[in-house]
């Protein structure tokens, strides 16, 4: 097992070396993230975001745009005029891909962490999209105050380590 995880690893890792020239104007100042000195990374298609060394932020990014699970062939049609909502849009990137997808729509970009919030609407501006609204929220059953456990890329609402943060909850029928 563990011999799989190293070649499924090195595999992910070769994926994304041979497609960052394709897929990232500066692919270049990756190497400069993984040294601990922030970065814009660049689109091809124009997308920017930016990347914090030491976070999640380069991995959410590669997986969204180079392995494209969400928009890739196969998967959803997105329409120029659709009405997204993204619950849980971490820093932006299917929120800010999907925009892309549908300039004549709408993205309601859904984030409770304080600090995703903070990126995502920091992405929002640099990218001059207007047809995003990030919402500072959790989602759940009823309206309310709940807990976020911050604990790196671990963040959940039930948890006893890390750091709790407290968010304004809403409910899917009220948010839509």
């Amino acid at each position: 097992w563990t011999c799989q995880v190293f070649l499924s690893r090195w595999r992910c890792r070769l994926t994304y070396a041979l497609a960052a020239p394709v897929v990232y104007r500066n692919w270049w100042a990756l190497a400069l993230s993984m040294l601990g000195t922030p970065i814009v990374l660049e689109l091809r298609c124009g997308l920017r975001f930016h990347i914090r060394p030491g976070s999640g932020d380069l991995g959410v990014v590669n997986e969204a745009f180079i392995l494209n699970p969400y928009l890739g062939g196969g998967h959803i049609d997105v329409p120029d005029h659709a009405v997204v909502m993204d619950i849980g849009a971490n820093i932006g990137d299917f929120s800010l891909q999907v925009a892309q997808r549908c300039p004549t729509g709408r993205v309601i970009a859904v984030e409770p962490l304080s600090e995703h919030a903070r990126i995502l609407k920091g992405h929002i501006a640099m990218n001059a999209y207007r047809h995003v609204t990030c919402v500072h929220s959790a989602v759940g059953a009823v309206e309310g105050m709940t807990g976020i456990t911050v604990d790196g890329a671990q963040s959940r609402q039930y948890s006893v380590s890390g750091r709790m943060e407290s968010v304004r909850q809403t409910t899917l029928s009220r948010l839509m």
